[in-house]
């Protein structure tokens, strides 16, 4: 219930929407304020009008003061405003001529205000009056503004000092001792791992602090792995009561939403935290009723919430030993029935070595001590019940040492030697403690160091990759300087071979033009008189020659003919260039339509048997045969097999084949302009669709003579190798 009345307490999402809706008014009401807090001009115009009608009044009657100081004789000083009105000292005697305001206490001097500057005075009050009216009007008119919303401002201000509380408390938490904010239990509960005194790291933040653990928890007396009271033992000024603060401050504030001077904690919300710790020091009390009257208050709390952690110190004291550690322990024992958590310290036997053993709801814990008897560690070593160590006690505080003596020979042998047996087995214990911190923080050391060698590892392979990257990079770079180097001799090698194929063309397309003219015919200079369906004579040199073609399409460059009278299953179609083609005459056309029709000019063997479609193929084929020599030769130039380098080579994974294709012809330009003969594309396997789609966008691209999948040595299935068409 507490906790939901202290959630209730912030605003709702509506709360804040009323808040910031008033505040628009209130900042509309800011905006009517100048940079010099007053009350702006440009907002009220009426104001700005009387504040520069005071200031020509000011302006006048500084300039009616400057001319009449000047014609009064024996003046003392200059003019000053007294009750309103501008006057100056004059000898007693002069007075007459003048308005007289005021006389010094002597009598001597008479303060006056010449008559020219009476009325420049009187118009300056009236204008000062008048901005002081226009004032309480802009005054009165921004209170109205913002009075309808008095209850939300009233409440926004109460906000901001909630959230400005809880800002307090996050920085006390953060700022002054590296809190962490614990983990909430529904449950009574409070575990910390390396719990620290609140206020000891609040005055002590450059010092080292020590921590202890502490696991409280509602168990039953079976239930031998937790506890629901802790009773603390040891040495005077050994640290239990600081120990038992600490889990009490811990309680208080997680309940006030501060981070706790912990590195882990679960802490419950408890909504009662009593503490029993000193001597109420009341008048007509002892010490022991005090003790007694503080159980029965615990007691009744308790009882009604069971959500309650109880702090006693030096229970059992006050009173004779066997009697109080008797009661101490009945009410320990009702006070963990009613379901309370309890922190103890005593001294008494009876609580510290006999109660634990006998019910498992109770645990122990030891303050330690330093080897060689240092004095206190601080440390909690739980399992063990800690001496109180008078008479070292006695020693530190400078006891004679008659006094100590005697107190030993009253004490007896075997209690010394008892006291002598534990001062060694604390001892042991705290070696032991000191070991298990010390291998502790080896073993922290050794894990730095671990992440330390795995973090040098990583760089150290982060450099090796670097630098086999840079060497890669290196190797293709002299590699692309050597391909190019042998690309230059290769064509530097050909030149003399591209001249006579050159000048064999060009012998070609001579005979080819001689032929034409002496059968009529003019070869086309362009595509312009050509049309599709259109019937031409073809002038390209081989077994077609002469013969009459109909036009199926026209591109940029070259125009696809079919010849007629060949069956078009067994011949090709031509590609031709304009001056490959001429027009057909009507004459030429009625004369080859009797050929055409004459079975005798089928292509035939030499022995007169009709030519198969195979062979009529064949012999389509061969009508390219004078240009096979420039392409074979082409071809020599780069057939020497290219290396897959990172500069022909295209990486188009994770693309739709839309943006592929667009990539893939932009590549093909680079390439083809830099003289690759072959270039490669990485695509990868996938689904397959991106592959197949790539494969065939090549074998249909202008420029692609083919396109296969790459070699193993090239990446295999994942690449696509292509060669280029020159």
């Amino acid at each position: 219930e507490e906790m939901t009345a202290l959630f209730s307490a912030y605003p709702t999402y509506y709360d804040l929407e009323k808040i910031r809706c008033a505040f628009a008014t209130v900042r509309d009401g800011l905006e009517k304020i100048d940079d010099d807090w007053r009350i702006s001009g440009l907002v009220f115009p009426r104001l700005a009008q009387a504040r520069r009608d005071l200031k020509d009044a000011e302006r006048v009657v500084a300039n009616a003061a400057k001319s009449a100081v000047k014609s009064i004789p024996n003046s003392e000083g200059d003019f000053f405003e007294l009750d309103g009105r501008l006057v100056i000292a004059v000898p007693f005697n002069q007075r007459k001529q003048y308005l007289v305001h005021g006389v010094s206490r002597s009598g001597q001097t008479a303060y006056v205000e010449p008559t020219a500057l009476v009325e420049p005075v009187n118009e300056r009050r009236a204008a000062r009056a008048k901005v002081r009216a226009e004032e309480i009007r802009a005054l009165r008119e921004m209170t109205k503004s913002l009075r309808s919303h008095a209850d939300i401002i009233d409440q926004a201000i109460e906000q901001a000092a909630l959230f400005d509380a809880d800002s307090a408390r996050s920085k006390l938490g953060t700022q002054n001792w590296n809190g962490i904010v614990p983990l909430l239990s529904p449950d009574p509960i409070i575990s910390c791992r390396g719990l620290s005194y609140a206020l000891l790291a609040l005055e002590n933040e450059q010092k080292q602090i020590v921590t202890n653990d502490i696991r409280l928890s509602i168990c039953s007396s079976k239930d031998k792995d937790s506890s629901s009271a802790l009773i603390i033992s040891g040495a005077n000024a050994g640290g239990k009561t600081v120990f038992m603060k600490s889990v009490g401050l811990a309680a208080l504030l997680t309940r006030m939403c501060v981070p706790l001077p912990a590195e882990e904690a679960t802490v419950g919300y408890f909504t009662t935290v009593l503490a029993d710790v000193g001597d109420s020091q009341q008048l007509g009390q002892s010490t022991y009723v005090g003790h007694l009257r503080f159980i029965k208050y615990a007691l009744q709390r308790t009882t009604e919430d069971k959500h309650s952690l109880i702090l006693l110190d030096e229970l059992g004291s006050g009173t004779e030993p066997a009697l109080g550690a008797a009661l101490g322990r009945a009410s320990l024992e009702a006070l963990v029935d009613a379901g309370a958590l309890i922190i103890a310290t005593t001294h008494h036997a009876a609580l510290k070595e006999q109660l634990a053993l006998s019910d498992n709801r109770f645990h122990t814990a030891a303050m330690g001590q330093l080897p060689h008897n240092a004095g206190p560690s601080y440390k909690a070593l739980y399992g063990l019940v800690g001496e109180s160590r008078a008479l070292e006690a006695a020693r530190s505080v400078g006891l004679p040492s008659i006094l100590i003596e005697r107190a030993e020979n009253l004490v007896g042998d075997d209690i010394l030697e008892l006291e002598f047996l534990r001062d060694q087995l604390r001892e042991a214990q705290a070696i032991a403690l000191r070991d298990s911190d010390k291998a502790a923080r080896l073993s922290e050391e050794a894990i730095q160091a671990k992440k330390n060698a795995e973090e040098a590892q990583k760089k150290a392979e982060q450099i090796a990759a670097r630098a086999k990257a840079e060497a890669a990079l290196e190797y293709e770079r002299k590699l692309a300087h050597l391909t190019r180097e042998l690309e230059n001799r290769s064509i530097e090698s050909q030149t003399e071979k591209l001249t006579v194929v050159a000048e064999q063309q060009q012998a070609e397309l001579d005979t080819a033009r001689l032929t034409a003219n002496a059968m009529g015919l003019e070869p086309l200079s362009s595509f312009d008189p050509l049309s599709p369906g259109e019937r031409i004579v073809v002038l390209k040199p081989g077994p077609w020659f002469g013969r009459l073609a109909l036009i199926k399409s026209i591109a940029v460059k070259t125009a696809t003919a079919v010849i007629q009278g060949v069956d078009p299953f067994a011949v090709k179609p031509l590609k031709l260039k304009p001056h490959q083609i001429a027009l057909a005459s009507q004459d030429l056309l009625a004369q080859r339509e009797i050929v055409l029709n004459d079975t005798n000019n089928i292509p035939r063997k030499s022995n007169g048997a009709v030519l198969s479609r195979r062979a009529a193929a064949a012999l389509a084929q061969d009508e390219t045969a004078s240009t096979t020599s420039t392409t074979t030769l082409k071809k020599t130039s780069t057939s020497a097999p290219e290396m897959r380098t990172s500069r022909n080579t295209l990486d188009i994974r994770g693309a739709t084949l839309v943006d592929a294709e667009i990539d893939i012809d932009v590549f093909i330009d680079r390439v083809f302009r830099e003289h690759f003969s072959t270039a490669f594309i990485l695509h990868g396997h996938g689904t397959g669709v991106l592959k197949k789609g790539v494969r065939s966008y090549l074998k249909n691209h202008p420029r692609v003579r083919s396109a296969i999948p790459a070699s193993n040595e090239d990446g295999g299935d994942a690449f696509t190798a292509f060669t280029l068409r020159r």
